[in-house]
């Protein structure tokens, strides 16, 4: 049975790059369990949206254990089962160095629309793609179940902002790019009391 998802955690997240996206098909983690759409939204260290995000995190723990909640959280925290991770865990890889960012992991299928948000985009359009900068709504939720207890994040929808430099594999070929001269040589783009805090 899945767990409800209440409105009052859903949070918007603007001007964030998108990485990992998983959002056009469904797909199984490590070829195990149900098939989801997923992403990692990286933030900014000094974005104020933490704040919005630690807000709902809290909430969802205050909903869902409301006696122990703080000492669950801080388990949870201490177990890294939290939605948010630090980026420097995942230096490896491009974009995350210096930024925090957010699993969402999820069955629903997100929206997903253009800088018009009117205009809802496909798989063939491009765009959104790993890199680039979106606004993002998720919705934070607590889970207790046979699995352990975390608090996750699922994708509601994804509007497109603005280009970002891609990440390896992650932006479809434009147009323009089959004009250039065969041959020609290609740019190589290789507080202490805070949950985030330091």
């Amino acid at each position: 049975m899945s767990e409800k998802i209440p409105n009052q955690l859903r949070v918007k997240l603007s001007d964030v790059r998108l990485a990992f996206p998983t959002i056009w098909d469904p797909e199984q983690f490590q070829g195990t369990g149900e098939a989801a759409y997923s992403c990692s939204l990286i933030v900014p260290r000094d974005s104020p949206q933490l704040k919005q995000i630690e807000a709902a995190i809290i909430l969802a723990a205050t909903r869902k254990w409301p006696e122990k909640w703080a000492n669950i959280l801080r388990e949870i925290k201490n177990k890294d089962a939290l939605c948010v991770h630090d980026g420097d865990m995942k230096s490896e890889w491009e974009g995350f160095a210096d930024n925090w960012y957010v699993s969402c992991r999820g069955t629903t299928r997100p929206k997903i629309v253009d800088i018009n948000p009117d205009k809802e985009l496909t798989r063939n359009s491009g765009k959104p793609y790993a890199g680039c900068y979106v606004t993002a709504v998720i919705e934070i939720w607590a889970q207790s179940n046979q699995y352990g207890k975390r608090i996750n994040a699922s994708l509601a929808g994804l509007q497109f902002k603005r280009d970002g430099e891609a990440f390896a594999g992650g932006r479809p070929a434009d147009t323009s790019e089959f004009d250039m001269a065969e041959g020609a040589d290609a740019e190589f783009n290789s507080g202490s009391d805070s949950l985030f805090g330091e």
